[in-house]
């Protein structure tokens, strides 16, 4: 920012049994820790509990990108390959800590408060942090975990809404929700991206997931619990078939994982999206690899494959 201050986070295993995550401010022209950062000592944030046991550093992952704004630093965190304590559960996590002061007591977001066993619902989105509108609202895309709605306030597989200091605005969820988590086909496994140019486009946002299904949904009534979804839904919101391959198995076929719309500043009644997807099914045949296929979107509301394909040679990336 315009503070010439860097934000990251650290882990450090200073035990069998503990990790430490520390997040920190440093002066860019010096490398110090600026003096509201807690660093000085090497005593952590002290994170709030919750319904669900508190965050237990030993089974959450910092893995989704900082992202600085509305005066806040936001911090994301998942588990480890689902792995869960004895008797309890990891969360998906969302903190919003004070840009000026990181000692201050932060904001918290659990995308699985209600449940103490099973939760899951991690933040990851291939390491994409969250994105912000114009009104400084967050949304996030929670990976597989417990979904209930409002009733336990569980929201696995879903896209969530959230305001500045981190209070549920919306949400989305498909209605196949339950066969997504039990074969780990996170929609969380990239991140939300929005529309450019909304007074054109509309403001609308994109969300892939394990299934290779892309979601166009709107930002202003993102839709809570689906009543259908299917690979080539046409009812509200819209869905576009990312892959060949789009039946829920028991391992993801065609995943979308980070999604880039970009408007032609020559052309301004149409958009590409970029989707760069993993283990995407050519002719119904699953084949592992990684891709990037375009679309092409238009100002009247729909997307078409511009039928242009690259797909690296070699190892695919992770």
């Amino acid at each position: 920012g315009s503070t010439g201050t860097i934000y990251f986070v650290t882990a450090e295993k200073t035990s069998t049994t503990t990790m430490v995550y520390r997040l920190h401010a440093v002066d860019i022209t010096n490398g110090n820790e600026r003096s509201s950062s807690p660093y000085n000592s090497p005593q952590p944030i002290t994170i709030p509990a919750d319904a669900g046991g508190g965050f237990n550093e030993e089974y959450e992952q910092q893995r989704a990108a900082l992202v600085l704004a509305n005066g806040y630093v936001y911090v994301g965190f998942g588990g480890f390959c689902d792995t869960s304590p004895a008797g309890g559960a990891y969360h998906g996590y969302l903190f919003a800590y004070s840009a000026s002061n990181l000692a201050t007591a932060p904001y918290v977001f659990n995308t699985t408060p209600g449940a103490t066993s099973g939760a899951g619902g991690g933040l990851w989105q291939s390491g994409e942090g969250p994105a912000i509108d114009s009104s400084g609202k967050l949304y996030v895309a929670v990976g597989n975990g417990l979904y209930d709605g409002t009733t336990l306030n569980d929201f696995g597989n879903s896209v969530v809404k959230l305001s500045s200091t981190l209070a549920r605005v919306d949400w989305f969820t498909p209605s196949d929700y339950a066969n997504m988590n039990t074969y780990y086909l996170d929609l969380g496994a990239g991140g939300p991206s929005l529309f450019p140019n909304p007074s054109t486009f509309g403001y609308n946002l994109v969300q892939g997931g394990k299934e290779g299904k892309v979601y166009t949904l709107s930002q202003s009534s993102l839709g809570g619990l689906a009543s259908a979804s299917t690979c080539l839904q046409t009812a509200t919101p819209p869905c576009l078939q990312a892959s060949i391959q789009c039946t829920s198995t028991s391992h993801a076929k065609g995943t979308v994982r980070q999604i880039v719309l970009w408007q032609n500043p020559n052309t301004t009644a149409t958009m590409n999206m970029y989707i760069w997807g993993s283990g995407d099914g050519q002719a119904g045949v699953y084949n592992g690899g990684d891709e990037l296929r375009i679309y092409q979107y238009t100002s009247g509301g729909s997307f078409t494959n511009s039928g242009l394909t690259w797909a690296p040679s070699g190892c695919s990336p992770s």
